[in-house]
């Protein structure tokens, strides 16, 4: 299972919608309303990743 995957499944335990890894926050960044959760661990990776709540568009779209 890929890093994006285990991320997803979060969201239920979580009780968000939508969350994001760094790595896709960077790439959006401006594009979207961001909340910073925290960092997480995630099997099969030796560090935490810092995930992020979509919270909506800043474009109004």
């Amino acid at each position: 299972m890929n890093p994006a995957a285990r991320v997803e499944t979060m969201n239920k335990e979580l009780g968000t919608t939508l969350i994001i890894s760094e790595t896709t926050a960077e790439q959006v960044k401006g594009l979207f309303e961001l909340h910073e959760i925290g960092e997480v661990p995630v099997r099969g990776r030796s560090e935490p990743i810092r995930i992020f709540e979509v919270l909506g568009s800043k474009t109004g779209a």
